[in-house]
């Protein structure tokens, strides 16, 4: 997004919760797909539309049958 007057870009940057916590998916992409969809979640309000939309988990594109929950409470992870 370019700034007219100056012609400078915009760069956007929030800061991520910077605790260490235990990994909950072994593999990486999983893990690092997680962990931003929770960053985020703590700072936006995803919409469908004009309403608001509760994420809760995620699918991988090559695996969109399976589900996998965000966050570390959520019960869906204690069978795992």
């Amino acid at each position: 997004m370019a700034n007219e007057s100056s012609n400078e870009d915009f760069v956007w940057r929030f800061r991520l919760d910077e605790r260490k916590r235990e990994p909950i998916y072994e593999e990486p992409l999983l893990e690092l797909t997680r962990s931003q969809w929770e960053q985020l979640l703590k700072l936006t309000i995803p919409m469908s539309g004009d309403h608001p939309v509760k994420v809760d988990g995620f699918a991988l594109m090559r695996s969109p049958d399976t589900i996998h929950p965000v966050f570390p409470d959520d019960p869906r992870l204690a069978g795992e």
